[in-house]
This record gives C-alpha cells, structure tokens and sequence, in this order.
C-alpha cells in the first residue's frame, strides 16, 4: 500500500510539472536530438520511433507546415502528399476529417500523462494503466506525430478502431502507399510495433519504400530489419527503378541519389532511381570499351547497374576480379593464398562468394578478421591488389607529382604497375588516396588481362 502511494504522489508531481514517464534504459536502445542524427543530408523521412528508438523532447523539424483546408501541420512533404491523398479521397465522393498532425514532446507528455491518471482513477494500478495508456498512446519521445510524418484522419472527429471498416478507411488502407503513406499500426503486427491496432494512424515515408511494404505486408521495423540484415531492395517502376541501400558507412559514393535518411538504428538508408538497363550509363563512356571486354553486351546481375562514375567498394571489386578469374580471364595470385573467412562478410552479402575467391586467391585480405565489403577502394588499394599477379621484381621509376603520398606498403606496387603500363596516373600526379571508380577499376582489369595474356606477360592461365 505504501509503495501504491508513493508511486500514486510522484505521478501527481510528473502531473504538474509536465514531467513525461521514462522510457526503462533497456528499450530506449537509441535517441536523436535536436540537431539531428549526424548523416550529411538526412532527410529523417525514415527515421525509426518506437519504444526502442527514441527522439529528444527538443527535436523539431525545420521544414514544417500547415496542410491546405486545415490547422494541421506536418512537414513539407507529408503535407504535400497528404493533400494530394486526401484530394483523390474527396474526388470518389468521400470525406474526410483531418485530426492530428505535429505534436511537440510537451503536448504528447500531456496527452499520456492525462489518460495515464484518468485510467488510475479507475482503479487500475500504475503498472497495469502505464500498459494499457502505452498500447494506444506512444511515450512521450516515441511518438511519430513529434516527428510532423504522422496524420491521425477520422470522418467525424472520434479515433476509433470502427474507422477500419468505413468506406474512408479502406480506401486509405489500400492506397495510402501510392502517396508515400503506411498504415502504421496494426493487430497484426503488435509484437515489432509495441502499438495496438490504430486503422486512423498513417505515417509518412515517401516512395518507394510505401509501396515495398505495402506489397511485402511489412511495417517499418520489418522493412528496416531486412535492410539491416540484406543492405538492399530494389523495386521496378516501367523503364526506371527504385534501389534503396542501408549502410552503416560512407553513402557519398550513390549516383541518382533521391533521398538518404537514417534509420535511428546505426544505419543510413540510400535511396537511388536510375534507367532499368544495366548498360544506360556505361554507353558513351570512356570506359565503355573496357567493360564491353570484360563484360561483353550483359552486365552480371549481382552488379546491377554500374555508373562507370561511381567509387567502387572493396567487396565490388572482389567480386569483379574474382568473375575474371571464373572466366578465366585473370589469375590468382604469385603469393600463396590468403583467408577466406571474414566476420563482416556473411553468406548472405551479395558479394560473399566473389570476397571469398579473391580472398582465397591471395588478390585482396582483411585486417583483424574484417574485410569492410562497403568500404571504398582507394587507387593505391588497387594497384596492391592487381599487382600480385605481376611476377616479375623490375621497378618503375617514378616522378609522380604527389610520389610523397603514395604510402610506403604500396610504393613497389606503383612501380610494377607503371612499368608495364597496366595502371597510369593523370595530369602528373597518381592520386593514391582518391576511391577508385568503376570506370578506372573496368580499365585496370582490362590492362591486367591484356598484360596476363601476353607473350612476354606474367602468370599464365
């Protein structure tokens, strides 16, 4: 009884001062303040808030606006696609009322607050009401209305679960992805939402990942768990197509980038749209030729499609030497081989087979079991790994114009490079630190294959 009380008097203090519940420090895994998560360009738009992602009570977007024909407020672009949205409703004779959009942290700590006491003065103990207000009502600092992505929509002002089983409802539910919208909280998905079923509840996250969830019958920590667990989805919309990465690391190397958003769960997700054709970018580059050796008219699916302009990562280029050596275009190492297992390479990369060949051929390794697939390949990376295969020990002498920065475990390799022509700088300089493109890594191979394939060349295959 003691204890009843004690709770009962410092929930009447957190009454009146406005104070929100805490999260327990097990669930609240992560929190984003008012300055945003870090990622260079984050739109926020998929940002993850839930009882184990939380957002600071100081957050509050820039970009924020009233949608048109009503005081609601969202950001910029729910607003615009929820006016497009409702448009569509009322142009098929229905209407609809708009209830709430942005919520500060203060009017979501007072709207918890308040059905948290109403349901204690039924008689019910804190523990059970704290339960039953937080299955319907979101823990201040967990409410997607906080972020302006959130509309709740009625046809009469009242949230009710009847709401489902209107003409309104329905209609939202299964065309709300068409405007970037989710149905966000769902019965069926109780045990990843933490919510109950809320048929009035949509969230903001723009396309395409509406669609890929509305048609993989995912809700958004679904949708982010199989991005953490895969790195990539792609969708296709006519001759264009929608790739969207998730990665814990560099995101500048993307090309038709449309969006880049954190998850609020360790990771960016990186959203492209580009021409459905594998070969759209690499026609009337200079490198076309290049990858027309190594790849004839089809780029290998595992690929997709290659912007020749793109820095191309560690576990690409393995993959890519590796396909030349299936083709037996290019050979393994002079070297014994190397490891071929790697902590951060799991089966299910895409690249797993191609790291584990060029691994186990002694072309490219790790450091402290971790070979870092998404990391950019730098140009002196390169040439370490394409001049394993050059057997002879003569030297180029060098006069590169930034020769002092190219480092020291890459120095000779430089110089086997540039001996036989296989691998050249520009303008004088060599550039050892720059990422290497996919452009440049197609024109390396294709030297290393023609100085393999010589007469007076290296290791024969």
């Amino acid at each position: 009884m003691k204890k009843r009380r004690m709770i009962a008097a410092l929930l009447s203090a957190a009454l009146v001062l406005g104070i929100a519940p805490a999260i327990p420090a097990s669930r609240a895994s992560r929190a984003f303040g008012a300055e945003g998560t870090g990622v260079q360009g984050d739109s926020g738009l998929l940002w993850l808030v839930n009882y184990g992602h939380s957002v600071s009570k100081d957050y509050a977007a820039s970009d924020m606006r009233t949608a048109a024909g009503s005081s609601v407020k969202m950001r910029a672009a729910a607003a615009s696609a929820l006016e497009s949205m409702v448009k569509d409703l009322k142009n098929t004779g229905l209407s609809i009322r708009l209830n709430s959009g942005y919520r500060s942290y203060a009017t979501q700590t007072y709207l918890f607050n308040t059905r948290l006491a109403a349901r204690q003065k039924t008689g019910m103990s804190y523990e059970a009401a704290y339960a039953a207000t937080r299955k319907f009502t979101a823990v201040p600092g967990t409410s997607e209305h906080q972020l302006g992505l959130a509309i709740d929509l009625s046809t009469d002002g009242t949230l009710t679960a009847a709401f489902g089983n209107t003409a309104q409802g329905k209609w939202l539910s299964a065309n709300c992805w068409r405007y970037g919208f989710i149905l966000r909280y769902r019965d069926e998905k109780y045990s990843q939402t933490q919510i109950g079923e809320e048929p009035w509840h949509f969230r903001y996250v723009g396309k395409p990942h509406a669609q890929i969830m509305y048609e993989k019958d995912w809700c958004l920590e679904e949708y982010i768990d199989w991005l953490k667990e895969n790195g990539h989805i792609s969708l296709t919309a006519g001759d264009m197509v929608y790739d969207v990465y998730r990665t814990a690391g560099d995101t500048s190397g993307y090309r038709d980038v449309i969006d880049r958003s954190s998850d609020n769960s360790g990771g960016v997700i990186v959203t492209t749209y580009h021409p459905a054709d594998p070969m759209a970018y690499i026609r009337g580059h200079w490198s076309e030729s290049s990858f027309a050796m190594l790849f004839g008219e089809e780029v290998p699916a595992v690929f997709g499609v290659i912007d020749p302009d793109r820095s191309i990562t560690r576990g690409e280029f393995a993959a890519l030497y590796a396909q030349q050596m299936e083709n037996g275009k290019l050979p393994a190492a002079a070297q014994s081989p190397g490891s071929a297992g790697f902590s951060d390479v799991p089966r299910t990369d895409p690249y797993y087979s191609g790291i584990t060949a060029a691994a186990a051929a002694g072309i490219m390794g790790g450091n402290g079991g971790r070979f870092r697939p998404e990391g950019f390949l730098t140009r002196e990376e390169a040439a370490v790994a394409a001049a394993k295969c050059v057997k002879d020990d003569e030297l180029q002498y060098l006069d590169y114009g930034d020769l002092g920065s190219i480092s020291g475990w890459a120095f000779q390799s430089v110089q086997k490079l540039a001996l036989h022509g296989i691998m050249k700088g520009s303008d004088g300089n060599f550039r050892p630190g720059a990422k290497l493109t996919w452009g440049e890594a197609a024109a390396l191979l294709r030297s290393l294959e023609e100085y393999v394939g010589s007469a007076d060349g290296g290791l024969q295959i």
